[in-house]
C-alpha cells in the first residue's frame, strides 16, 4: 500500500512505517524508517475497511450457498495474522488437500511471509 507521494506505508495497529520525513520518529532497529502512530481517525478507517473486505468475502461465500472455497481460503489468509502459526498453517493445508485447486505454492509462501513480517 502506497501513501502520499508514494511513500511506501506497512503496519498494524500499532504504527505505519513510512519514509515521509515530517511523520513520526526514527527508529534504533530501523534508522532509515519513521514510524508514525495511528490517529483515532486513521484507525477507525483501517478497521472500517477490514469489515467491509470480510463483509465482501462472507457475502461471496453465502452466494455460493457456502461452496466457493476461494472465499473461505481468502478469508482465512485475512484472518490469519490473528491465529497460532499451526492452526493457521493447518487449516490452509486442511482446505488445499480437500480442494486441490486452491493450492498455490506462490501465494501460500507469500502469505507466510507476510504473516511472518
Amino acid at each position: 500500500m502506497t501513501g502520499t507521494g508514494g511513500a511506501r506505508r506497512s503496519g498494524g495497529p500499532a504504527g505505519v512505517s513510512t519514509t515521509d520525513q515530517e511523520h513520526g520518529r526514527a527508529t534504533p532497529e530501523t534508522p532509515g524508517v519513521r514510524v508514525h502512530t495511528l490517529t483515532a481517525e486513521e484507525k477507525g478507517a483501517w478497521v472500517d475497511d477490514i469489515n467491509a473486505r470480510m463483509a465482501a468475502l462472507e457475502r461471496q461465500w453465502e452466494k455460493s450457498d457456502r461452496t466457493d472455497m476461494h472465499a473461505l481460503y481468502g478469508a482465512l489468509i485475512f484472518c490469519g495474522a490473528q491465529l497460532p502459526p499451526w492452526l493457521f498453517s493447518g487449516l490452509c493445508r486442511l482446505l488445499e488437500q480437500q480442494f486441490p485447486q486452491l493450492e498455490s505454492p506462490y501465494h501460500e509462501i507469500r502469505w507466510m511471509r507476510v504473516r511472518e513480517a
